[in-house]
Order: structure tokens, then C-alpha cells, then sequence
């Protein structure tokens, strides 16, 4: 299944790092996906506005949940199960296909 995660925090709980990146934290939340099971598909970061969002592939919400677990303590969190775009496109050209419409 395909999640969002959509991480929020504040400047002084940065988990980057404040002042200088906080290169070890990147290694940590990719070792964090692989003990977890989960597929990071690709992150997003807001710098200015202190905002993480990955596209995370996983079996399970729970997995989503422990993988994240590092941002957990620094800020807010909102986890949404998704599909892809493309696949709702396909869905509906098969459906008018079905239906006899071009």
C-alpha cells in the first residue's frame, strides 16, 4: 500500500539540525525504512516551512508508523493511505473502454 506522511515541526525541534544539517539523521530514518519494511519511494522538505513529506510504500499503517517514529518526538504527524493518479486514470479509460465509449 501506498502511505503519505506529512511531518510538521517547529525550528527549535528540527530534526535536521538548527543551525547546520544533521546529516546522520537522514542515515537514521533510512535505516529506520529498512528495519521496518518499509519502501521509501521519495521525500520532500520544506525548508523554510520545517516540513517533511514521504511517499512510502508498505504491507502495513503500522510499519508507516514505526518508520517514522524518529519524527514522532519533534513535531506533528498525519499518516494517509493513497493511490496513485495514474491508476485512477487507468480505472476510468478501462470502465469507458468497458462501457463502449472512446
Amino acid at each position: 500500500m501506498l502511505f503519505i506522511i506529512d511531518h510538521r515541526h517547529s525550528a527549535e525541534n528540527c530534526p535536521a539540525g538548527v543551525c547546520k544539517p544533521n546529516w546522520d539523521f537522514a542515515v537514521k530514518m533510512n535505516d529506520s525504512a529498512k528495519a521496518c519494511g518499509v519502501q521509501v519511494i521519495e521525500g520532500f522538505v520544506d525548508l523554510r516551512g520545517h516540513r517533511m513529506y514521504f511517499a512510502v510504500d508498505a504491507a502495513y499503517e503500522q510499519q508507516v508508523y514505526d518508520f517514522a517514529k524518529p519524527l514522532m518526538g519533534v513535531g506533528r504527524l498525519q499518516v494517509v493511505p493513497v493511490i496513485r493518479w495514474s491508476a485512477i486514470v487507468e480505472s476510468v479509460k478501462r470502465s469507458k473502454v468497458r462501457e463502449g465509449s472512446p
